[in-house]
């Protein structure tokens, strides 16, 4: 499933560098789309989590698939040492 899967709100909005309003905020639309559903943690029923309805799902493997073309696509002239190179240099930037 998705990395961001039953995260707390809070959680979420600290690993993607975004404030806790903005991820309430684009959580609840989300949530009113039926693309994600809040639910309450079984260990602690006043822990709110965010998890991904089946239509969540469906879209979150539509955009991997084409994340994937993509990068195949852009990469694929590339050898193994161009490509080490690349991943080296990004993991720098970040």
């Amino acid at each position: 499933s998705l990395a961001f899967d039953n995260k707390k709100v809070s959680e979420l909005a600290a690993e993607i560098g975004v404030s806790l309003p903005y991820i309430t905020s684009l959580s609840s639309k989300m949530v009113e789309k039926n693309i994600l559903k809040r639910e309450n943690l079984e260990a602690d029923k006043r822990i709110v989590v965010l998890k991904l309805t089946q239509k969540g799902e469906k879209i979150y493997s539509e955009l991997d698939k084409r994340i994937n073309d993509f990068l195949k696509e852009k990469f694929e002239h590339l050898n193994n040492s161009e490509i080490k190179t690349f991943d080296s240099i990004l993991k720098k930037l970040i």
